[in-house]
């Protein structure tokens, strides 16, 4: 048998044809030249659907611009504000200042500003009569979190206010402007 021979000669492992030189009936919708084409388009049709179903299963749970961390969201407003203001800016967003309850919410903002040397408010402020140092929600600071510099005795007129630069956290009149730290509770789905 020469090569010619075979080239003739039908083969029974071709599904497109039979023995006796008919086509075979099938996949011949496979030879189609739109075939490839509804393909695709099918294909990103298939993969749109799938990206649009899992985007609407995993919504960010804090507002556009915050930066979601754990169970709670966090803003860096633009505005130099004193202690106050910047409380009160907070407040009008539905947040309070930046409260540090344990090393991890530490960590995660001495990562967030590391690129910056502002000093940002926190919400802890050194409060009468006790002279105690209390979170806004009226908790007390935790020592064992970090220690605290600057005027920490001090007790100012106007008070004395905690911000946070270059990962340490210093007290401070109240009085003097500085950015701010934002923070809200994430609002979490739960699975049904």
């Amino acid at each position: 048998m020469t090569f010619d021979d075979l080239k003739m000669k039908p083969r029974k492992d071709q599904p497109d044809q039979k023995l006796n030189g008919e086509r075979a009936k099938g996949f011949h919708f496979l030879t189609s030249r739109w075939w490839c084409p509804a393909a695709v388009t099918l294909g990103i049709l298939c993969t749109g659907l799938l990206v649009t179903v899992i985007m609407l299963g995993m919504q960010c749970p804090c507002p556009q611009d915050w930066i979601w961390h754990e169970e709670s969201c966090y803003l860096f407003p633009s505005g130099l504000f004193n202690w106050e203001k910047s409380q009160e800016n907070c407040l009008s967003l539905g947040a309070q200042l930046l409260k540090i309850n344990n090393t991890d919410d530490l960590n995660f903002i001495q990562q967030a500003i590391s690129h910056s040397s502002f000093p940002f408010w926190m919400g802890l402020s050194l409060r009468k009569p006790n002279y105690t140092w209390l979170w806004e929600d009226g908790s007390p600071l935790m020592p064992h979190l970090f220690r605290l510099q600057g005027a920490v005795s001090q007790m100012y007129a106007s008070g004395t206010c905690a911000y946070i630069q270059r990962g340490a956290v210093f007290a401070e009149n109240c009085i003097l402007v500085a950015y701010s730290i934002c923070q809200k509770k994430a609002v979490l789905l739960k699975a049904l």
